[in-house]
């Protein structure tokens, strides 16, 4: 079969399909996943309050919130625990374990009258915290303690150590 050139049945070049941009390739992927991780990220961060203002306002609360239930209860004993308990949760937040984690008596005393400045826990209505919490039956002066619990809690540091 002797064919000329012009006369073979040949086809045209068929060229490949244009590439899709779906899906995307591999890098592309993990770029928008790396991108979505930052972008929440830096979400979470800036709607995070700062610690030390937060502990603050989380501490004025929860005094507000003893307060309230004792006028409910009017339990003396039970606000005195409570409040010691409030305390010292707050200190260690702003100090840290190893400075006030051991502390009682007249060293917890002179710790919470450093912070304010003055010596209204180891001689005024603060003097209850020492001893009360672990008394069967006190006399708490309340208002005077609340009161002053409050000043601690606003002359608290604005940075935590």
């Amino acid at each position: 079969m002797n064919t000329s050139p012009q006369e073979l049945p040949l086809r045209d070049i068929h060229l490949p399909d244009p590439v899709s941009w779906w899906p995307p390739a591999p890098g592309w992927w993990l770029l928008a996943l790396a991108a979505s991780i930052l972008t929440v990220l830096i979400f979470v961060r800036l709607r995070k309050p700062k610690r030390g203002r937060s502990t603050k306002a989380n501490s004025r609360f929860r005094l507000e919130v003893l307060t309230k239930e004792y006028d409910e209860h009017q339990d003396q004993q039970r606000f005195l625990r409570e409040l010691s308990s409030l305390l010292r949760r707050v200190s260690l937040s702003f100090y840290g374990r190893s400075e006030v984690a051991s502390l009682t008596g007249e060293a917890w005393l002179r710790l919470l009258d450093r912070t304010l400045g003055t010596d209204a826990f180891r001689q005024g209505p603060g003097r209850i915290l020492a001893i009360g919490p672990y008394q069967p039956s006190v006399t708490v002066d309340v208002p005077g303690l609340v009161g002053l619990c409050r000043e601690w809690i606003e002359a608290l540091p604005e940075v935590r150590r």
